[in-house]
């Protein structure tokens, strides 16, 4: 490395800590960062749990009143997008209520939605929004809603019921004096004909309680993730016409319907798109959260003196049982960042297909967006798992955070369309598709050589694409290795392309040799994994693959002095973490 004068240790961390938070200038990206290290957002162990919620509501608050409402923000998805940053490293909780409200219950009713009352009363939060489309009584609820919204054309309302108990839905609205607004959707029925899924603007409760004809089923509390969760049922609900989000659709003067020629599965695609932010939100989230996981365990590592007797008296982290792991989750939170960044800073909000025969809905409105989801779910879950190891006995106890992390990636593995169906979907549409570009010469590659590792990725995909076309139109059960392979090696190609574009956009030199570096050991990582498989498709030599352990090794060491600039570069505020065990 170049002479390492205070000037260039303060030009690579400026130049590591913009590739790592772009989505707004760095002028608004440091009043965001101010507001989320304020007291309000420190970490509180001495709360109950509905004291613990309502603090989160009260956070939520702090950020519409000091960033702006709700629909400004929607205007404006980047600086959306850095607030949702910041709320996976304050609280799991957090970015779940910010979720729901922003990105489903109020982007919902500025999609699809007439009437303007409904957004003042999110933007002010007079009311706070909540997403009502799971049934969890009933698998794939989203396709089969059984919610009923049949409108009454003698008095223009609709009637919204739930018809048997496996149809309630699931809501964050079991809060006492909190005032709910639910966005409910709900199977259409005009005539006794059957349009589809639609969305409703829905009052579920307010200061006194749940409102006429609205019955809250309480559910066990989420460890971790302090939202009022609970199962809402409707009992004949009367819903003027302004609170219907038609988008597009319309019912005339004489209650014909009208919806320009859509299937009720477009419809129920059109439905959902409403929440499109939804997964930019979420990833920038996920590794945000992944960030605050190896801050904490490499901090630990490093302060942490071990006392055996073959080498007493060193750091932990001098121990490749410790620095490889630990490292290669670094690797692997850079590698989501730049990945969500990426999706964050994208063209979003764009159907990408009809309904079709993918099992989540969520990816025929954004395929892209929701595999990055789904990704970055599955990283942080890896990247905390070795960060809890790291810590040992101490990696059980939430004082050190770890576990609020890695509940968020549990929580968004399962919110906005489950990660594996996602994953699944994702292989199912490439497998249709043309596929790849048939890669060129990987014989006799260098495991350290960038440029090999990404001919290896683009020839993984290619081979799983072949291997899950001949079983495209096979039943489901028997397209499910093959589907799930090709999703994998699709992602990790995804991940490490989005890595070496952000090493060479990066023009501080030593910047973007330590990106380049973690790209590799990622890189590297990923291989070593599937190197059973890529071994079996004669796509890695027996040598090769067993130059990965001592390329990691290389790789770490060469990181090793780095670790206070690669972590510092987050950013992140003290009080954020909260951390008393390192």
């Amino acid at each position: 490395m170049p002479d390492s004068s205070p000037e260039m240790v303060r030009a690579t961390h400026d130049a590591l800590r913009d590739r790592i938070h772009p989505l707004v200038p760095a002028s608004a990206q440091s009043r965001i960062r101010k507001l989320f290290g304020g007291p309000e957002f420190a970490v509180r162990r001495d709360l109950g749990r509905e004291e613990t919620t309502r603090l989160v509501y009260a956070q939520m608050r702090s950020v519409n009143e000091q960033c702006g409402p709700g629909s400004d923000l929607l205007a404006e998805p980047r600086r959306l997008f850095a607030l949702f940053s910041w709320s996976g490293l304050a609280d799991p909780a957090l970015s779940f209520v910010m979720l729901v409200h922003y990105c489903l219950a109020l982007a919902t009713i500025v999609d699809q939605g007439t009437d303007s009352s409904r957004i003042a009363e999110l933007d002010d939060l007079t009311g706070y929004g909540s997403f009502l489309i799971t049934e969890p009584n009933r698998g794939s609820s989203h396709v089969a809603t059984r919610t009923q919204a049949r409108y009454d054309a003698e008095r223009d309302e609709f009637v919204l019921n739930t018809p048997s108990p496996v149809a309630a839905k699931l809501a964050n609205a079991a809060l006492p004096d909190l005032p709910k607004l639910g966005v409910v959707c709900a199977r259409l029925e005009v005539a006794g004909r059957d349009h589809g899924v639609f969305a409703f603007a829905v009052p579920l409760r307010d200061e006194r309680g749940p409102l006429p004809g609205i019955r809250l089923g309480a559910l066990p509390a989420m460890p971790q993730v302090a939202t009022d969760s609970c199962l809402v049922s409707f009992d004949h609900v009367r819903v003027p016409r302004q609170d219907w989000l038609p988008g597009g659709a319309s019912i005339d003067a004489d209650g014909e319907f009208h919806d320009g020629g859509t299937d009720v599965d477009a419809r129920l695609v059109r439905t959902m798109s409403g929440g499109s932010y939804c997964w930019p939100a979420q990833a920038v989230a996920l590794a945000a959260a992944a960030r605050g996981c190896v801050t904490i365990a490499l901090r630990y590592a490093s302060q942490r003196t071990t006392m055996g007797r073959r080498s007493p008296r060193l750091p932990a982290i001098a121990h490749r049982n410790q620095y490889r792991p630990l490292l290669g989750a670094l690797a692997e939170a850079y590698a989501i960042t730049f990945l969500a960044n990426e999706s964050a800073m994208g063209t979003i909000g764009e159907s990408t297909g009809t309904l079709g025969s993918t099992a989540t809905p969520w990816t025929s409105v954004n395929s892209s967006s929701a595999l990055t989801k789904a990704l970055a779910a599955d990283g942080l879950e890896r990247v905390a798992e070795r960060c809890r190891r790291s810590y040992g006995a101490l990696g059980l106890m939430t004082a050190n955070r770890i576990l609020d992390y890695q509940m968020l990636g549990h929580a968004f593995h399962a919110a906005g369309g489950d990660g594996q169906l996602i994953l699944l979907d994702t292989a199912r549409a490439l497998a249709a598709g043309p596929g790849p570009q048939p890669p060129g010469s990987i014989d006799d590659g260098n495991v350290l050589d960038l440029d090999f590792l990404q001919a290896l990725a683009e020839a993984r995909e290619h081979r799983a694409y072949q291997q899950a076309a001949e079983v495209a139109q096979k039943a489901w059960n028997e397209q499910y290795d093959a589907f799930l392979q090709l999703a994998h090696a699709h992602g990790a190609a995804k991940t490490l392309a989005a890595g070496r574009r952000a090493v060479t956009q990066t023009v501080d030199p030593r910047a973007a040799g330590l990106l380049a570096d973690l790209c590799t050991l990622h890189a590297l990582e990923t291989t070593h994994a599937a190197a059973g498989w890529l071994l079996a498709n004669k796509l890695l030599t027996p040598s090769q693959a067993l130059e990965i352990p001592d390329a990691m090794n290389v790789l770490c060491e060469r990181l090793l002095p780095h670790i206070p600039t690669l972590i510092g570069a987050f950013d992140i505020p003290e009080t954020l973490l909260g951390n008393p065990l390192g």
